[in-house]
């Protein structure tokens, strides 16, 4: 079952994103599982992404072996505020 995330780093700026982002998808290429990426600075400071993931499994895998070792690697020691909830509709144009 697809699962949204909504993850929101309130230490992170434009270019910490940028330096993560350019250590787990150099080739800008979604990972295997993913479906969609979305990512923005929120007003008032921090970054907030929003992915959609065939399963929770590959999102799991993911954060194990790439993206948790690239924030390691950045300096990024806060933990984000994590909301998950199972797809149930995906409109696009």
């Amino acid at each position: 079952m697809a699962v949204v995330f909504i993850i929101e780093q309130p230490d992170i700026t434009r270019e910490k994103y940028e330096e993560v982002r350019s250590q787990v998808v150099p080739d800008n290429r979604l990972p295997d599982g993913m479906i969609l990426h979305l990512a923005g600075e929120v007003q008032g400071g921090g970054w907030r992404v929003v992915e959609l993931w065939e399963s929770e499994e590959a999102q799991g895998k993911f954060l194990q072996a790439k993206l948790g070792p690239a924030f390691q690697k950045a300096g990024v020691s806060q933990q984000p505020k994590v909301t998950k909830f199972p797809l149930h509709n995906k409109l696009e144009r």
